[in-house]
């Protein structure tokens, strides 16, 4: 598939250097602004982005500190607020280029985690957010004793890495992407646990900040995900504040649904969604 974006680099609140990618569509369509999973970067969302982008929408897709090609220690942060000052950044970019858009959301994995809390703050700059599989609570549990001396070692040497427990068969169940995430350089497959237990806040934070969040919100999640805990999906999902939420439970599908079989099925409810929320707006004006 030919590529059709740009690559830019933008300077981050905290002194550091942010990749980013961006897909032009027409100049008065709307923005969606790409957040992807643990582990992962913006070129992993390119099928989805160039979807869209025949779509008309501009596309914005950063790669988060420490991952991707930003410039940072690999598989680390020393806090969470780091990504929701990147994706403040973002927005602010996005607001100068493209003024006066719609603009939504489109988090995956880990990036919902950081829509959600960055959501608490500046959900009215935002016309609506798609979850994928968002990381709420991870399926597999983590022992207490290596919680333990995760934390006990993290005190000693904050860079210290943990191979993550996510295999890319978990990922997706087509084989071309296993192989293509596997060969993947730019895919981080160990973190510090410096950054798991920022992670890990974060998620907690998620089920306390869904009763604040009234924006529009579409949630996609596989029935066949083996990484994110699907009870605290649907918990997080009861809890949202919003009126105009939506949930779909997709039948047979892994963890990745912007890689995974079937794909073209995801990327067409988001488009109806999309069109729906435009409809919306177009006639009614922003719902506050």
């Amino acid at each position: 598939m030919k590529a059709t974006f740009v690559t830019k680099y933008l300077k981050t609140p905290e002194g550091g250097q942010m990749f980013f990618r961006f897909w032009k569509g027409k100049k008065t369509s709307p923005v969606l602004i790409f957040l992807h999973g643990l582990g992962s970067h913006s070129l992993r969302l390119l099928e989805m982005a160039e979807f869209f982008r025949r779509h008309s929408f501009n596309i914005y897709a950063f790669d988060l500190s420490g991952f991707g090609k930003s410039q940072a220690y690999k598989g680390h942060i020393d806090k969470f607020d780091t990504y929701i000052n990147e994706t403040l950044a973002m927005l602010k970019l996005t607001e100068s280029e493209i003024p006066s858009v719609p603009k939504f959301l489109v988090c995956e994995d880990m990036g919902g985690v950081i829509g959600i809390n960055f959501s608490k703050y500046y959900q009215d700059y935002f016309d609506g957010m798609i979850l994928l599989s968002p990381l709420v609570a991870f399926h597999m549990d983590v022992s207490l004793q290596k919680k333990l001396e995760t934390a006990f070692n993290t005190l000693f040497n904050k860079f210290n890495t943990y191979d993550a427990p996510i295999t890319n068969e978990m990922l997706t169940r087509d084989y071309k992407m296993q192989k293509l995430v596997q060969s993947d350089e730019l895919d981080v497959k160990v973190i510090t646990g410096t950054f798991y237990f920022a992670l890990q806040n974060a998620m907690k934070e998620c089920m306390k900040n869904a009763r604040k969040l009234e924006l529009p919100v579409l949630l996609l999640q596989g029935d066949e995900d083996a990484i994110v805990n699907q009870n605290s999906v649907f918990e997080f999902f009861n809890r949202l504040g919003s009126v105009e939420k939506h949930i779909q439970i997709l039948k047979g599908f892994y963890h990745a649904l912007a890689i995974d079989k079937d794909r073209d099925i995801v990327f067409n409810i988001m488009l109806q969604w999309l069109i729906h929320r435009l409809y919306i707006l177009n006639e009614f004006g922003r719902i506050e």
